[in-house]
């Protein structure tokens, strides 16, 4: 008797569990339905919207199932033994297949949109994107974040002087060493597996960031850390695609390469995983370092300071880039990004950590504004040039438009 009970609660256990990861796996696909559909209406919208927009949406959707078993598998706790290893290493397998799916079909998107050189396609897609960034900081969003921020500058005009000492500190030192901020791996799968091994390490450096008399961990008066959902895989593939010279081309069994690497074939962990490698002299998705992202959200001007001289000082933190929004704001919007260097369990991972005023954040978090989709659409007109080899032009008339080639594309990294 007691066996049979036993037996039918076992029974019943791990058919509640089947059950209740089926109604959440039919949940996420409905959130995932939604937003396509919202996305899809953006698209008829507006131009220049993100490429990720026009992806085949079965594809990016086994791509995000991916990222979310990798999260599962990589988290889990207990044994950690052979078994999870295979699991893991099965996982990474379907990841870096399914990242490779979507790199091929961003492709086929990029080049629809870009045409050939010399085509009415070409002029109109280049122009269309120097139309986007002349906009700049004409939009409703980036008129809002101006306002505020002149309200920051007149009210703490001590502190803000103070934060641009700091900044001033910071870029010397950068200019002294000139550290690479790239990545150490080419293969974008790889680095989501850094990702997870080395983010909570990331988020316990920067919150022991302190002073005597400041803190800035939990809800402190001088900010607070929070953290953000990693990266999602598909703007992370839209990036690196969008990288000069990116060609993929299938090969057999659905394997895929760089068309100018050399196959890979000695080592090869699965003979079934796609792989992605970056001809000699491309970054494959080295550049890709704001997969873990931190923000510090500041109470006032003078502890952006403060974080900024911490984190000039601090031993376990190395800092690569500082982009100083606060000088040079980006449609508007303002604060302090900074990619710094985990070494972590053998490790070496960028991460990405930004410095904000609290009124700056509350006014991004109401985004009535609208201003994230502004951005979405700048970021990738100029991603789009960065590709073609053409020089944004700022500001540009409404008239017809002068192309301008660069020699050296700058590096966008956003």
């Amino acid at each position: 008797m007691r066996l049979s009970l036993l037996l039918a609660g076992t029974v019943y256990y791990f058919r509640r569990k089947h059950d209740k990861e089926k109604d959440a796996k039919e949940q996420k696909r409905k959130q995932f339905d939604v937003r396509i559909k919202d996305r899809s209406s953006k698209r008829l919208t507006a131009s220049c919207v993100p490429m990720i927009y026009d992806l085949n949406k079965d594809t990016e959707y086994k791509l995000e199932e991916s990222e979310d078993d990798m999260r599962t598998a990589m988290r889990t706790g207990g044994d950690k033994g052979a078994q999870h290893e295979k699991q893991v290493t099965e996982v990474h397998a379907a990841l870096a297949k399914h990242i490779a799916e979507v790199q091929v079909d961003l492709e086929r998107v990029r080049d629809t949109r870009c045409g050939t050189p010399g085509t009415s396609a070409r002029d109109a897609i280049i122009e269309q994107c120097q139309r986007e960034i002349g906009k700049g900081g004409a939009s409703g969003s980036a008129a809002v974040y101006q306002a505020v921020f002149q309200t920051i500058e007149s009210l703490e005009r001590e502190g803000m002087a103070k934060y641009q000492d700091a900044a001033k500190v910071l870029q010397e030192q950068l200019r002294q060493v000139t550290p690479l901020c790239e990545q150490s791996s080419t293969r974008l799968g790889d680095l989501y597996k850094e990702a997870l091994l080395v983010e909570e390490r990331a988020f316990t450096v920067m919150n022991g960031l302190h002073t005597p008399s400041e803190s800035f961990k939990g809800s402190a008066d001088g900010g607070r850390l929070e953290r953000a959902a990693l990266k999602k895989l598909s703007r992370a593939c839209e990036k690196v695609v969008l990288e000069p010279g990116f060609t993929l081309q299938g090969g057999k069994d659905g394997n895929y390469q760089w068309t100018t690497g050399v196959p890979y074939l000695a080592g090869r962990r699965d003979p079934s995983e796609p792989q992605l490698l970056a001809p000699k002299g491309h970054p494959g998705a080295k550049r890709i370092c704001d997969i873990v992202r931190l923000m510090f959200v500041c109470d006032t001007s003078d502890d952006m300071a403060t974080l900024l001289d911490l984190i000039s000082k601090a031993n376990d933190i190395e800092v690569v880039r500082f982009k100083d929004r606060i000088a040079n704001p980006s449609g508007g919007w303002r604060d302090a990004m900074i990619n710094f260097r985990i070494v972590y369990n053998g490790y070496s991972h960028i991460c990405e950590v930004q410095i904000v005023h609290k009124k700056m954040a509350m006014c991004r978090q109401k985004d009535g504004l609208g201003g994230h989709d502004e951005y979405a659409r700048e970021r990738n007109a100029r991603e789009i040039l960065h590709f073609l080899g053409v020089e944004a032009i700022e500001g540009c008339p409404s008239g017809p438009l002068l192309q301008h080639t660069a020699s050296t594309p700058a590096l966008l990294t956003a």
